[in-house]
């Protein structure tokens, strides 16, 4: 975004435009490795390590998935005006997970 303000202002605004457009979809997930290990902080084991991935203005979701000791933890964040049982969502996914795993 800093490159296209110096080529064009205006073209640094439509592109700010239309990325914050509801009408653009778009699906990032990335995982950076977590600890291969199990970790503790101050002597207390860390059993479970979600993302939160914040929602831009007039979009509905974002998903975050981190690993720890190799497990993937996936983190959802809803607009609730937007999306009215975002607990379903979460269980679907989790349901999916385990048949991919089962499956393999």
């Amino acid at each position: 975004m800093r490159c296209l303000a110096r080529v064009s202002p205006g073209l640094r605004a439509f592109v700010g435009r239309l990325q914050a457009s509801p009408r653009a979809f778009a699906l990032a997930v990335s995982n950076v490795v977590g600890p291969a290990s199990p970790v503790s902080v101050l002597g207390t084991p860390v059993l479970r390590l979600y993302s939160l991935a914040e929602i831009g203005r007039r979009h509905a979701l974002r998903v975050g998935v981190v690993s720890l000791a190799g497990t993937l933890y996936l983190g959802l964040c809803a607009d609730p005006a937007l999306v009215d049982d975002v607990g379903a969502m979460a269980e679907g996914a989790t349901a999916e997970a385990r048949a991919l795993i089962a499956a393999a």
